[in-house]
């Protein structure tokens, strides 16, 4: 709570701001923000101001939307809402001039808002009055007076709302005539003062999106409000998951307070999908994953990291952002033909990581581009990987389907369109909705079924292998590009394979009894080996990040069941190739080395091993500082720039979205420091999808591009040799 003496500093500090100063510019998004002198500065000073907590309730704003600023002051909201596409209307008390505001859209080349003077809603009061009917808003933007103090000066307007707090009372109570269906608000409110507030917030559910630390203010939270009281306060009941799965799911917990470590599954469509539609298809179907509304408890050096129950989602509560691409952000380029659009994977990347502390550790993001609809799912590797994506954006389809053929007839307005040439053709989709998922029955997935003395020999074995990946040389695959060049964004490119030569790499996989995950692994090593072979024998170690499944923790009669929906099951893992040995060699040990791995963990102990050392890094995460762990997982563990993962083959049949065709998909993990190229390869309608994500400041497409096509080219070269052996055996007597 602000103490008097708070209250005099705060308005000894306001009246400084408000004294006589030349006119300012601001630079907001893309776009500079002219600012009057009456106006309060969003950014004063650095790290100083509202503008992040503006920025972060923005990036949730679609093209197309309608978003109101109340008391838009300097109009930060309005022209970060204005650049997204958004229709934006903004009002203000009268006497505060709003030309500035004006002036800034037009100078940016943006429609100018819908300006009216007015206390609160009353302008659009007015309208209705005289007539017009205003819309109803998805999105409502106030920065309030929040402290519960009279005004004394006209400057002191924008922070003191009145000794009851009277602005924001009012405000809250006038709201949901405004609020379009599943629309939400947007607040900044001080921590010390929200309680004041408890009673007029009652009528909302209200999340925390995104918090800063200001002088004289402490935390100021951005708050979102959607309609519909909020659940009654209660403890958190813990999640029955496994015990088996809290080291993986804390590693990557570890790990995305640093980075973003994020998995998507990116789905096209033929024609726009429904928003509203969309929402009611997320909730029904994340009701099936129990992890979709969990929150994790983090952990502490005396505890360890787990899942407690959150608040189910709601049609008004998924987690649904909505834009549109612009037709220079699109380009010309057709879907999975080489380099995407960076625009199309801003919601991705150019978002901060999930917390999945404070908000459900996933995410949708429906990105219209032109005639096409992109659905997004993002999540951290903490609670997802990529087959548990594609169970859950299946089921999303499904739900979405189901109620398409409910409320227009099963395809009354028209079939769905066509897909192209190479794919089947498309038809909605039959399944119904399935039930709930069973609670986790933990006892299955322990280690209880180990005596002491073999826990013990895991836990010594991972300590082993741990000190031996600190200590043992190696080196990655050579990579084209700059290594010291400053780290850029992150970009996708995509070669898609024919399914003839997919076919013919799987038959030769086959023959050699491997799977096409180690024809991929052998192959890096045969490209280095090729580049240069006198460095091949000078360093024979080479290193490949990989991720290793855990799956073998699951009883076989659950697993395909669960891993779908609580797929922490995957844990970072470093397969060491030496570059002397012959491709049958390289094949056996290859091959012997995965099946272990994934094989049934009561016999190998291998996963469990795996488990164990993370487990380690756990505990040193808890005790040390945190980039120092990182920082020696990255750098000196792993000791490679190439992370690659085989996701496998889409599980779940992805034909048809509503009445709409899908055109294609693609799942894709982001990369960690020092990597500076992943590489992705799965399968969707028996067509190869090799994705390549790098590091744009160090490798460029072009770059990435050749890397993929030598790989994939020793795959090929590779799999002619083993058939050739294998036809010779065959023609032998």
């Amino acid at each position: 709570m602000l103490t008097p003496l708070r209250h005099a500093l705060l308005r000894l500090a306001l009246r400084a701001l408000a004294r006589p100063r030349r006119p300012q510019v601001l630079r907001v998004g893309g776009a500079l923000l002219h600012l009057p002198t009456h106006a309060t500065h969003p950014a004063p000073a650095p790290g100083v101001g509202f503008l992040p907590l503006f920025e972060a309730a923005a990036r949730e704003v679609g093209a197309g939307a309608r978003a109101l600023e109340v008391g838009a002051g300097a109009g930060a909201w309005a022209l970060l809402c204005a650049q997204r596409g958004a229709e934006v209307w903004a009002t203000e008390l009268p006497g505060v001039p709003l030309e500035a505001l004006a002036r800034s859209a037009r100078e940016a080349g943006l429609p100018p808002p819908r300006l009216l003077h007015g206390d609160l809603f009353a302008p659009l009061e007015a309208l209705r009055a005289a007539g017009e009917e205003p819309p109803r808003f998805e999105h409502v933007f106030f920065n309030p007076p929040f402290h519960l103090d009279a005004p004394r000066a006209p400057w002191e307007r924008a922070y003191f709302g009145g000794e009851g707090g009277e602005v924001l009372r009012r405000f809250l109570a006038a709201l949901p005539a405004h609020l379009a269906e599943g629309g939400r608000a947007w607040l900044t409110l001080p921590r010390a003062e929200r309680r004041r507030y408890e009673g007029s917030l009652a009528p909302y559910a209200v999340a925390r999106r995104a918090r800063r630390w200001q002088p004289l203010l402490g935390w100021v939270e951005l708050l979102e409000l959607r309609a519909g009281a909020a659940p009654p306060p209660r403890a958190p009941a813990a999640l029955s998951a496994p015990a088996a799965l809290s080291a993986p799911a804390e590693a990557f917990y570890h790990l995305s307070r640093l980075i973003n470590t994020h998995s998507c599954e990116l789905l096209t469509v033929e024609g726009r999908v429904d928003p509203h539609r969309l929402r009611r298809a997320i909730a029904a179907a994340a009701a099936r994953h129990p992890l979709c509304a969990a929150r994790l408890r983090p952990p502490r050096p005396w505890r360890r990291a787990a899942w407690v129950a959150g608040p189910p989602l709601t049609p008004a509560s998924a987690p649904l952002s909505t834009r549109a691409l612009s037709e220079d952000e699109a380009g010309a380029a057709a879907p999975w033909s080489g380099a995407l659009p960076p625009a199309l994977l801003r919601g991705v990347w150019g978002r901060p990581p999930l917390d999945p502390t404070r908000e459900p550790p996933v995410a949708f993001e429906l990105v219209y581009d032109g005639a096409r609809s992109h659905v997004l799912v993002v999540a951290p590797h903490l609670c997802t990987d990529a087959r548990a994506g594609v169970v859950l954006l299946a089921e999303v389809a499904e739900e979405y389907g189901r109620l398409w053929r409910e409320e227009e007839g099963g395809g009354a307005q028209g079939s769905p369109p066509q897909s192209p040439p190479q794919s089947p053709p498309q038809s909605p989709p039959q399944s119904p909705p399935q039930s709930p998922a069973a609670p986790f029955d933990p006892a299955p997935l322990t280690t209880r079924h180990l005596s002491w003395r073999a826990r013990l020999a895991l836990v010594a074995r991972a300590a082993r292998r741990l000190a031996a990946d600190l200590a043992r040389p190696g080196r990655g695959p050579a990579l084209p590009g700059d290594a010291r060049a400053p780290r850029g964004e992150t970009r996708l490119w995509v070669r898609r394979v024919p399914p003839a030569e997919l076919a013919r790499a799987q038959e030769a996989a086959r023959a050699a009894g491997v799977t096409l995950h180690v024809l991929f692994t052998w192959a890096l090593a045969r490209r280095e080996r090729r580049r240069d072979p006198a460095l091949a024998r000078a360093a024979p170690r080479l290193r490949v990040a990989d991720l290793v499944a855990l799956a073998p923790l699951l009883p076989p009669a659950r697993r395909d069941a669960l891993a779908g929906r609580f797929d922490v099951l995957v844990a970072p893992h470093v397969l060491h190739l030496d570059l002397r040995w012959g491709d049958r060699e390289a094949l056996e040990r290859l091959r012997g080395l995965l099946a272990s791995l994934k094989g049934d963990a009561r016999r190998h102990g291998d996963a469990l091993a795996e488990l164990y050392r993370l487990s380690l890094y756990n505990l040193l995460a808890r005790l040390l500082p945190l980039r120092l762990v990182s920082g020696a997982l990255f750098g000196t563990l792993m000791k490679t720039e190439v992370v690659t993962t085989n996701p496998g083959p889409v599980a779940r049949a992805l034909e048809g979205f509503g009445g709409h065709a899908v055109v294609d998909f693609v799942n894709f993990p982001q990369i960690a420091p020092p990597a500076r190229l992943g590489l992705i390869y799965t399968t969707f309608r028996g067509a190869l999808r090799l994705v390549a994500l790098h590091d744009e400041g160090r490798v460029s497409a072009a770059e990435a591009g050749v890397f993929v096509g030598d790989v994939w080219g020793e795959v090929l070269s590779l799999c002619e040799e083993l058939m050739s052996a294998a036809e010779e055996r065959a023609g032998r007597p």
